[in-house]
């Protein structure tokens, strides 16, 4: 075995994790409940669910049209239109003459970053979830270049439910740069579960 192998944590080591995880997720929750039902519901009116239900059913009894005129994609591309004309990426800024060659190496490397994972689409993603429910979320994750290097390479993901995101309600910075912890949930098939992970025993998770 080389020193990447990763060897398997005791059983007792994940359930601690499980626990944790399971209660940070709870808090998250907890917190952030209302913003979540509210964001809910703004995604349902964009997608043009405007009537109030009970006067909807009413309508629908008494063979009424209910017709819905959805101007709201319109003021959303407004937003997001604007975001792709002028795209954010980073910038690297000497803090001496003498940094200047140092900052154009890390500006390069950035540059290639962004390139190499399509960071533009992980941007756009992110800004649209925020135009329509108020948040949306993209992440920069780091893997091997290959199975037997140890060189790791930075790339940007992308996150296409922002629902599927628990943050740390602790935190104050606005960018959640300060947070301590951050859930990122995912549905799988069991069926896909079991063929990837065949020692594990699915159970429910609430």
């Amino acid at each position: 075995m080389s020193a990447r192998d990763d060897k398997p944590a005791p059983a007792a080591d994940d359930a601690a994790v499980i626990e944790e995880c399971i209660h940070r997720m709870h808090i998250s929750v907890t917190a952030d409940s209302e913003n979540r039902a509210q964001a809910m519901d703004d995604l349902r009116f964009k997608n043009g669910e405007q009537w109030d239900p009970a006067v909807k059913a009413q309508r629908v009894r008494d063979q009424r049209p209910c017709l819905t005129m959805n101007k709201l994609p319109t003021f959303v591309h407004q937003v997001t239109n604007a975001q792709r004309q002028a795209v954010p990426s980073i910038n690297v800024h000497p803090v001496s003459d003498g940094d200047k060659e140092g900052a154009e190496i890390r500006q390069g490397v950035i540059r290639h970053i962004e390139y190499a994972s399509n960071a533009d689409v992980a941007k756009d993603t992110a800004v649209n979830s925020a135009a329509a429910i108020g948040f949306g979320y993209f992440r920069l994750v780091t893997s091997y270049e290959s199975p037997d290097s140890f060189d790791q390479e930075i790339r940007f993901k992308r996150i296409r439910n922002p629902f599927t995101v628990y943050m740390d309600p602790g935190c104050v910075e606005i960018d959640g740069s300060d947070q301590q912890w951050c859930i990122l949930s995912s549905k799988q098939p069991r069926t896909e579960l079991v063929l990837e992970h065949p020692d594990a025993d699915p159970c429910d998770f609430s």
